[in-house]
């Protein structure tokens, strides 16, 4: 649920350097708009057309309308959406939401089906994949959410005008959390049968039962040494590719190296060519994980990681993963 502080700060009247700040986000190489002038042309020409861009916004504000080729209009709102987009939408949410990763969805999904099979219990996993989503949803029922989440009166009316006037395609640049839908066609509304029903036939999506599935987690034996030599396999591959590439002129051309692996992974200040080591980047890349524990202590992926866990002393990592076997991928992260 929205605070009505939040939502109010979603309607105050734009200021001159979020407008700004819009455009700086945007595009300057794409081609011109409907009116001629590309991204670049008004952050160039800023100064001499900030008072008319600056009246553009006003008459948005006040009057719920817009020109439709100055797309940074959308980023204005969407930088406003993205500070509170995290009160509204689910924890169990991780893409398009600021401070989020979808990755912390897998980490998650991967440490319940560990626990499931230490415990000796069976389960299923549904694997739901939702029809062209951007395309089937009901604008009537995207208003009626957002009413009930607290949104402003003056917020929801601008979402409507863009609803009944743009028509935001699914790969639209200015669509970053999924709300600015193109409005369903005639099949909308139709519905079809699946495991989330209801939701399915109130917001008219559909799901895409040939891409759906029901997963059963059973048991894989020597999974947890499957996965390292999986890894290993993988990242000696990719290298041996860079290596071919390197010495065998772009071809892949198997030929002799000259010079050792390692050599041509240091800097080049150091006497190598700066080549990235795919060892160190993935040491890198889980660090992070780590350093993201001590930091987000309210995530929910954090959550599950210390009520399974726990955490050692001071809270900065979780308690050392002791078992022998398992396909927990923390298990794989503390010890790197």
């Amino acid at each position: 649920m929205l605070e009505p502080l939040d939502a109010n700060a979603l309607e105050t009247p734009f200021m001159e350097e979020e407008v700004f700040d819009a455009l700086v986000g945007c595009n300057g190489d794409k081609a011109p708009g409907p009116d001629g002038f590309s991204m670049a042309f008004w952050l160039f020409a800023w100064d001499f057309v900030k008072a008319d861009v600056m009246g553009f916004f006003k008459e948005f504000y006040e009057n719920g309308k817009f020109v439709k080729s100055l797309n940074a209009t959308f980023l204005v709102l969407a930088n406003r959406l993205k500070k509170v987009v995290g009160k509204v939408v689910s924890k169990a949410q991780g893409a398009f939401v600021e401070g989020r990763q979808i990755l912390d969805a897998v980490l998650i999904a991967n440490e319940a089906i560990d626990s499931t099979l230490k415990n000796n219990e069976s389960g299923i996993l549904c694997k739901l994949d939702i029809e062209k989503a951007y395309d089937k949803v009901d604008w009537n029922f995207i208003l009626t959410i957002m009413k009930k989440m607290g949104f402003g009166e003056k917020w929801i009316r601008w979402i409507q005008w863009w609803h009944i006037h743009c028509k935001f395609l699914s790969d639209d640049q200015w669509n970053p959390y999924g709300l600015f839908f193109k409005a369903p066609g005639g099949e909308g509304s139709k519905r079809r049968r699946g495991p989330n029903f209801p939701l399915v036939a109130v917001s008219g999506l559909r799901i895409n039962l040939e891409k759906s599935e029901l997963i059963p987690v059973g048991r894989v034996e020597s999974m947890d040494d499957l996965a390292g030599r999986f890894w290993l396999s993988v990242r000696r591959r990719l290298e041996k590719i860079q290596r071919d590439f390197l010495w065998g002129g772009g071809n892949l051309d198997h030929k002799p190296h000259l010079v050792r692996w390692e050599l041509v992974c240091l800097s080049k200040a150091k006497g190598g060519l700066g080549v990235k080591s795919l060892s160190l980047l993935n040491k890198t890349l889980l660090a992070k994980w780590n350093w993201r524990f001590a930091n987000e202590r309210e995530a929910l992926w954090n959550q599950v990681i210390r009520g399974k866990y726990g955490e050692a002393r001071g809270g900065w990592c979780s308690r050392e993963v002791r078992e022998a076997h398992g396909l927990g991928l923390w298990k794989g992260i503390r010890a790197d």
